[in-house]
């Protein structure tokens, strides 16, 4: 029997702190009489040549997340190393993808989520296959929005009976897929198609609710200044007139004609500032102060009604 430290050799832990002074080790001679040989002492050390006792060496310290990830059963995880063992001899799918035209099974991207690593990796090589078929992209793109791959990777869940180290390893892959170039041209495609034009009608409108909303807080219904309700009444007309009118145009702008919209818009907006000073005069005379402030609190309801609008399709979309 050879006892040296109840510790394991190479134990670098600060929380092995007992070690012996004196070695001890007996065996038994021919004459099956005890013979004892004391050894000198000797601390352990870690692989790197550092002591327990140093704080280099220390290594991750076990924590309850450590060991429900080391005690549960990870079929992702297996899948990982399997697959990274087979992309050694294997090139990128991008650069060498398949000869074979994908089947109509082939390209549907509905009715399985993305709940394994290998579930994620089939829908990267189903991208490459769209590279020698463009028409499956153009199907991709007329789908539903529950439909699409886009949004299977954007809101699949996959935290459900998965453990935070196979969590991560699928947000990875998920990322890979993401960064796919045929992912990254049917992103484009969809910014052009109407992401484009979403965003300027939201910034518009974004721009009218915040005016109209911090006008609405500044001013009251009761006494009218006389000093500032000039400047205000022409400031309000017009920003409010440029802002629903460039709002109005962005439904019918295209991505092939955003450029002579643009100047048409401008030309537009231009005549309408230009025919609101000559119209001013008459219209401070019909326009109250407490018309003024319901109508700009009409508005700010219309701005508000129409991001609600908005949330709620996105809500019903995600349902």
């Amino acid at each position: 029997m050879y006892y040296i430290t109840d510790a394991p050799q190479g134990t670098t832990h600060r929380s092995y702190r007992h070690q012996d002074t004196i070695g001890v080790m007996d065996e038994m001679t021919p004459s099956a009489e005890p013979e004892t040989m004391y050894t000198s002492a000797r601390t352990p050390t870690s692989t790197s040549g550092y002591s327990h006792d140093d704080v280099r060496s220390l290594p991750m310290p076990f924590t309850d997340r450590t060991a429900a990830a080391t005690s549960a059963p990870r079929q992702a995880l297996i899948d990982v190393a399997s697959v990274t063992n087979r992309c050694v001899a294997k090139r990128s799918p991008l650069e060498e993808p398949s000869q074979d035209p994908p089947s109509e099974n082939s390209t549907s991207t509905s009715g399985k989520e993305l709940n394994t690593i290998e579930d994620v990796r089939a829908k990267a090589g189903l991208l490459s296959t769209w590279i020698l078929a463009p028409e499956a992209v153009r199907d991709e793109l007329g789908r539903s929005v529950r439909d699409s791959l886009l949004f299977q990777l954007l809101h699949h869940d996959t935290k459900v009976g998965v453990s935070w180290f196979d969590r991560d390893a699928l947000e990875d892959e998920k990322k890979k897929v993401l960064q796919h170039p045929v992912m990254r041209v049917i992103v484009l495609l969809k910014w052009q198609a109407f992401g484009f034009r979403m965003y300027c009608e939201h910034l518009f409108m974004h721009w009218l609710l915040l005016f109209t909303m911090t006008l609405s807080l500044s001013m009251g219904l009761g006494v009218a200044p006389e000093s500032t309700y000039h400047s205000l009444f022409i400031g309000w007309l017009t920003t409010c007139s440029v802002l629903v009118i460039a709002a109005f145009a962005t439904r019918i702008v295209v991505w092939e004609t955003k450029v002579p919209c643009a100047c048409i818009t401008i030309a537009v907006l231009g005549c309408v500032g230009g025919g609101l000073q000559y119209a001013f005069e008459p219209l401070q005379d019909q326009v109250s102060w407490l018309m003024f402030g319901r109508i700009n609190n009409i508005l700010v309801g219309l701005s508000a009604l129409y991001f609600c609008t908005f949330e709620l399709r996105e809500l019903a979309a995600d349902i």
